[in-house]
């Protein structure tokens, strides 16, 4: 196993990731940034954020920032929402209380924040990078096929980000396979 090759391959996938991240932020900040930091009933707890700080792959992506975890609070800032830029747990991109049903775009993003799971799903035997306990464990080719997926998801996402915010998941041509909105053009390998 090349280790320069891992690493190098790890680093883009980080960025990508990352990416991917500032991209969903900006289709959900058109119908929910102010709704969740000013929300009276807040939905973020310090255990939903405390996956970043136990899973190996989240510490790798916020790297220097995890030193800015608040064991009471996690990354939620009252008045402000989720203080991290990069490196949520997913939930935090599928997940929408009931204040925001109906809400043009939440549908896309959560069909998109499922598409980015997806990528990282057994990874190592059946196991989700997110429960990896080293990712330096994960074979180099299965982390080019991570890349290759989180680089179809970008120009997906892109794509999407342009798009008009009335446009729904059906005007994109969307196939449901095991239960899931999957568009077409995406086909991730594993």
């Amino acid at each position: 196993m090349n280790e320069t090759e891992r690493n190098s391959l790890l680093v883009k996938i980080r960025d990508k990731h990352i990416l991917i991240e500032n991209l969903l932020q900006q289709i959900g900040n058109r119908f929910s940034q102010s709704g969740c930091a000013s929300c009276a009933k807040v939905c973020c707890e310090e255990g939903i954020c405390r996956e970043t700080v136990n899973s190996d792959f989240l510490r790798y992506i916020l790297g220097e920032k995890i030193k800015d975890y608040d064991n009471q609070t996690g990354w939620f800032k009252q008045g402000k929402g989720c203080s991290l830029s990069y490196g949520r747990p997913f939930v935090c991109y599928e997940y929408f209380c009931s204040k925001f049903d109906g809400t043009n775009g939440v549908v896309d993003l959560q069909q998109l924040a499922r598409l980015f799971r997806q990528c990282y799903s057994k990874e190592l035997g059946n196991r989700h990078i997110l429960t990896v306990d080293d990712i330096q464990q994960i074979a180099v080719n299965k982390l080019a096929k991570i890349l290759g997926n989180l680089e179809q998801l970008v120009a997906l996402t892109n794509e999407r980000l342009r798009g008009s915010e009335s446009q729904t998941a059906s005007q994109h041509n969307v196939s449901v396979k095991r239960g899931l909105a999957q568009p077409v053009p995406i086909i991730f390998t594993r």
